[in-house]
C-alpha cells in the first residue's frame, strides 16, 4: 500500500510545474502514521479458482488465495479485514452468495479465519451474477479491504469468465438424412429462461420467456 501511495503522488508530482513541484516533493514524506499503517496492512495475490463459464442467476463456486504480506494479524472476529470486488470497488455484479455484512452482502467476502503475517488464506465463496439487481457488467477482480485503513495489496488478475443466459432447448427439425456434399437447410429452437429481463439478455437473446428460432443451411 506505502509504494501505491507514493506512485500515486508521483504521478501527480510529474503533472506539476515550477513552484508547486516543490510542493509536490514534501507531500512524498508520509506522515509516520500513514507509513505505520501501509506497513501493517499489506497482501499479495497467491491463487485463484474461477469457473470458466457461469449463468446469470445460477450460483457457481470460486476461490481467491491471498497473502498476508503485512505486520499486522488480520483477526476474523473484528470484521475489519475482507475480500472485496474491484472496478468499481463493491460493486454488485457478482452477486457474493452466504457472506451477509449489512448493506455490503452482496459484494465482499468475510474472513474465514485469523491470518497471522507471512500466512496464506483461501476464500472459497458462491457467486451469482446479477442476483443482487446490479446489472453493470464487471470484471471478477478483488483486493483486500480493511474498513479502518482502506484497500490495500495486490489486486487479483482479472480473471476470463464467460457470463451466460440460460436458454432451454425447445425444437429441432433436421433432414433424417442427406447426400454427401448436399446443403441442408436446419431449424433450431431455444427459449430464453432466464429470470429477469436484463438489457443485455433482451438483446442478444430475446425477451425473458420469449422463443429463439435460428436457421441455417
Amino acid at each position: 500500500m506505502r509504494s501505491y501511495i507514493l506512485k500515486a503522488l508521483a504521478r501527480r508530482c510529474a503533472a506539476t510545474v515550477g513552484r508547486l513541484a516543490l510542493a509536490c516533493v514534501i507531500a512524498v514524506n508520509l506522515s509516520p502514521e500513514v507509513a505505520r499503517a501501509a506497513d501493517a496492512y499489506a497482501a499479495a495475490y497467491v491463487a485463484q479458482n474461477v469457473p470458466a463459464l457461469v449463468e446469470v442467476f445460477k450460483p457457481a463456486s470460486a476461490s481467491v488465495t491471498m497473502r498476508n504480506t503485512g505486520t499486522a494479524a488480520w483477526i476474523a472476529a473484528q470484521g475489519d479485514v475482507f475480500l472485496a470486488t474491484q472496478r468499481p470497488q463493491d460493486n454488485y455484479y457478482w452477486c457474493i452468495q452466504d457472506n451477509p455484512h449489512g448493506m455490503y452482502s452482496g459484494n465482499r467476502v468475510l474472513l474465514p479465519h485469523d491470518v497471522l503475517p507471512g500466512e496464506d488464506v483461501t476464500f472459497a465463496f458462491v457467486v451469482k451474477p446479477l442476483s443482487c439487481g446490479f446489472a453493470a457488467t464487471a470484471p471478477f477482480q478483488f483486493r483486500m479491504l480493511s474498513q479502518t485503513h482502506g484497500t490495500f495489496g495486490e489486486e487479483t488478475p482479472a480473471a476470463t469468465i464467460v457470463v451466460s443466459t440460460a436458454a432451454q432447448f425447445v425444437s429441432q427439425q433436421v433432414p433424417g438424412t442427406a447426400p454427401a456434399g448436399a446443403t441442408i437447410g436446419v431449424k433450431v429452437t431455444f427459449k430464453n429462461t432466464t429470470l429477469s429481463g436484463d438489457p443485455l439478455t433482451a438483446i442478444r437473446s430475446g425477451l425473458p420467456g420469449r422463443r429463439r428460432t435460428r436457421h441455417g443451411a
